[in-house]
């Protein structure tokens, strides 16, 4: 059963942290899962083990789970450690005569994650940053193991790398100014944090260091493409970029685009193609003249011209850039009136889910307005304006 929100007891708040903690040791997944009960999720806590079903909704005095935590049928649980305390059994008792209501979005979560999630979005900006910042120092151990790190922090970033310290305060300093440019253009409210908890940031010294970072920390190969890119997900937020060579590439466009993204994603369950490409069009307007902008408009009517349907970017259809791009030059499309782009971010801040959001602000599923807009993009011609054009 879904909470409603007037229980007294939240499993991701109260009960999810305490199995976390004394029960997956012996109740993991697979062959760790001892009497076949596994309590890496909530489903797997519902399902139940060799001995039967350990819930009975609104009957703690007769669920097994709670026998086990009393001791009163067989081995006390948790087994080997201190027993749950006082308190820690009178919130399992009350949730159970509650009726088990769960409150952490998927049941097939790992119910740490479910807990991390809950504790995120309780936390004050303060709390949030500091979590950040230790998931930070993992990152980048896991990432770069014995490189030396140089942190520089901000209002809104915590930025991390293996650049001289010089280079990591310009590059810190640059990206705090493009915060405020970021708000402007997205009309964040002037009290928000424009990211609660802020944004860390990582700067590697080469491309192999970047790819290094995305094998160990994300399993994956970053396209090559990319001189950087942004990664949020509620408990976490960072960007990874390249330090630029020259004029490799404007970092004060691709830190926007981080900025923007990483903001857009924070409002809710919002895909990724919304997020990624209004995080584009914003780095456009930041420096229209970056050589990564450039070459988005470039490609787009390769992309277009390669696509069997309007939305095969939003089905997965085509590669992550190609995806990228097209969902740049669709949000463009649905940016240029000024007014419409602005009051589906306000209905998303008040909690409005994005797809009732989107079609209540355009009329129409995005795969529909894909059909107006991919009209539009097959006549767009390649631009290569210049860094004198881009100013005025």
């Amino acid at each position: 059963a879904v909470a409603t929100g007037k229980e007294t007891i939240s499993f991701a708040r109260d009960i999810a942290p305490v199995l976390t903690e004394n029960c997956k040791g012996c109740h993991g997944g697979g062959r760790r899962a001892a009497g076949n009960f596994n309590l890496v999720t909530f489903q797997g806590l519902l399902r139940g083990g060799d001995s039967g079903a350990p819930l009975l909704p609104g009957k703690p005095s007769d669920s097994l789970l709670l026998k086990k935590i009393h001791g009163t049928a067989g081995d006390r649980m948790p087994k080997d450690r201190d027993p749950l305390t006082t308190d820690e059994i009178a919130k399992f008792e009350k949730w159970v005569q509650e009726g088990c209501k769960f409150d952490g979005g998927d049941p097939n979560m790992d119910v740490e994650r479910v807990y991390l999630i809950a504790k995120a979005q309780r936390a004050t900006h303060e709390e949030l940053s500091a979590d950040r910042a230790k998931l930070a120092d993992a990152h980048w151990r896991l990432g770069m193991p014995n490189i030396p790190v140089t942190k520089f922090e901000s209002k809104n970033f915590l930025v991390l790398g293996n650049v001289g310290e010089n280079t990591l305060k310009d590059i810190g300093e640059t990206a705090e100014g493009i915060a405020p440019k970021v708000a402007t253009i997205l009309k964040v409210p002037a009290d928000d944090p424009l990211i609660k908890g802020r944004m860390s940031l990582f700067v590697f010294g080469t491309r192999y260091d970047y790819s290094e970072f995305g094998q160990m920390n994300e399993r994956r190969e970053l396209p090559k493409e990319w001189k950087g890119h942004w990664n949020f997900n509620i408990t976490d937020a960072y960007g990874a970029v390249v330090a630029p060579r020259g004029k490799d590439y404007s970092l004060e466009g691709l830190i926007g685009q981080q900025l923007a993204g990483t903001y857009l994603a924070s409002l809710g369950k919002v895909p990724r193609w919304f997020a990624e490409g209004s995080a584009r069009v914003v780095a456009a307007k930041i420096d229209a003249a970056d050589s990564r902008v450039v070459s988005w408009n470039e490609q787009l009517s390769d992309v277009v011209r390669h696509m069997e349907k309007p939305d095969d970017f939003l089905t997965g259809k085509l590669s992550a850039e190609e995806t990228d791009i097209a969902s740049y030059s669709f949000l463009n499309f649905l940016m240029k009136d000024g007014k419409s782009f602005p009051k589906l971010l306000d209905a998303m801040r008040k909690g409005t889910a994005f797809d009732a959001a989107f079609a209540g602000t355009y009329r129409g599923a995005p795969a529909q307005v894909a059909e107006v807009w991919v009209k539009q993009a097959a006549l767009a011609k390649p631009s290569k304006p210049t860094r004198a054009a881009a100013k005025k």
